[in-house]
């Protein structure tokens, strides 16, 4: 969840729910599990 850490960190005085969306609704476009550590 190192990918979580850095969005959440960096939209953490946007809204806590963009950081979800930006998480599960990019990844899960991309459907490939190994984007989240490269994100990180």
């Amino acid at each position: 969840h190192g990918a979580r850490t850095l969005f959440r960190d960096v939209f953490a005085g946007i809204d806590p729910d963009l950081d979800a969306q930006v998480e599960f609704g990019a990844f899960q476009k991309l459907g490939d599990p190994t984007t989240r550590r490269q994100a990180a």
